[in-house]
C-alpha cells in the first residue's frame, strides 16, 4: 500500500506499469509460467511464506508456510491454521521444527503435534538425536500418516482464534481427530465417528471429555508420547462428562466395536 500509484514505476511509457499490485501480478504471473515451462511434469514447487498468503496470492503459490517461529509449537499451530483458513489452495506447510537435544520426550512431541494440522518439516539432524527422540519423531511422523486423509483433507473446526485455537478438530467421513491444548471439555460423537483420535497437547495427564450420541462399546487405547501403549480396553461410556487418563504429549484412539447400547 506505500507504493500504491507510485509514478515512479511508469519510467517507459507503454512498458511499465504505473501501479505497484498490478505490475507485481504481472511479475508473478511471467515467472510461474516460465518456471512451469522447465518443470512441465507438474513437480513445480513454489513456496509462499505466511505474510503472503491471501486470495490475491493463490494463483502462485503451492506450498504455504508458516512464517519463521523456531521452537515455538504455539506460534506454529496458530500461524498454520491462520494460513490454511486464508489460502484457497495448496499444501500448508509449518515451521521447520527443532528442539533441545536435551528435552524430554513429552516436549518433542509437543513440538510435532504443533505441526499435527498441516505438513510438518524436521530440521534436527536425524544422526544425532537420542533413541528416545528418534522413537517420539518417528511415532508422531507414523501418526500424522495415519491419519493425513482427515487432517489434510477433512472439514477443520478450528475453535476461536483470540484462545489461540486450542481446540482444533478434523473431520472426514465417520473419522475425526481432535487436539486439545488447554484445559477444556472436548466433544465426543459417538454416534456421528466410529474413528475418533484425541491428542493431548496440554500440560495435562488428562483429557476431560463429553460424550452426545448414544451409548457405544468403544475400544479406547492410549499411547503416550512416544507411541507406548498406557492402556487398552473396551469401555462404554454414557453421555456425559468423563475423565480420561492420557499423558501429556500423548493421545487416545476411540474405535467404535459395536452399535448403539
Amino acid at each position: 500500500m506505500a507504493y500504491r500509484g507510485d509514478g515512479a514505476y511508469a519510467h517507459h511509457e507503454g512498458t511499465d506499469i504505473d501501479d505497484v499490485g498490478r505490475a507485481m501480478t504481472v511479475l508473478l504471473t511471467d515467472l510461474r509460467t516460465a518456471l512451469e515451462e522447465l518443470r512441465p511434469d507438474g513437480g513445480l514447487l513454489l513456496e509462499l511464506r505466511q505474510p503472503y498468503v491471501g486470495p490475491g496470492m493463490a494463483p502462485f503459490g503451492n506450498m504455504l508456510r508458516s512464517f519463521d517461529c523456531p521452537g515455538d509449537a504455539t506460534g506454529n499451530r496458530v500461524r498454520t491454521l491462520d494460513t490454511a483458513l486464508l489460502a484457497v489452495g495448496g499444501a500448508v506447510h509449518g515451521d521447520m521444527l527443532l528442539w533441545d537435544r536435551d528435552a524430554p520426550a513429552h516436549a518433542v512431541a509437543r513440538q510435532l503435534i504443533g505441526s499435527l494440522h498441516c505438513v510438518p518439516q524436521i530440521s534436527v539432524r536425524l544422526t544425532e538425536l537420542s533413541g528416545e527422540h528418534r522413537e517420539t519423531l518417528a511415532f508422531w511422523l507414523a501418526e500424522w500418516r495415519r491419519l493425513r486423509p482427515v487432517l489434510l483433507h477433512g472439514d477443520v473446526e478450528s475453535g476461536r482464534p483470540d484462545e489461540l485455537y486450542t481446540l482444533v478438530t478434523a473431520a472426514r467421513g465417520r473419522a475425526c481427530v481432535t487436539t486439545v491444548h488447554s484445559d477444556r471439555i472436548v466433544p465426543v460423537d459417538t454416534t456421528a465417528y466410529d474413528d475418533i483420535t484425541l491428542v493431548n497437547g496440554t500440560a495435562s495427564d488428562r483429557v476431560v471429555i463429553e460424550v452426545t450420541g448414544g451409548q457405544r462399546p468403544l475400544r479406547m487405547t492410549v499411547r503416550d508420547e512416544r507411541g507406548r501403549i498406557i492402556d487398552d480396553c473396551e469401555r462404554s461410556p454414557a453421555p456425559g462428562l468423563h475423565i480420561v487418563s492420557v499423558p501429556r504429549s500423548g493421545l487416545v484412539a476411540l474405535r467404535v466395536t459395536e452399535g448403539t447400547v
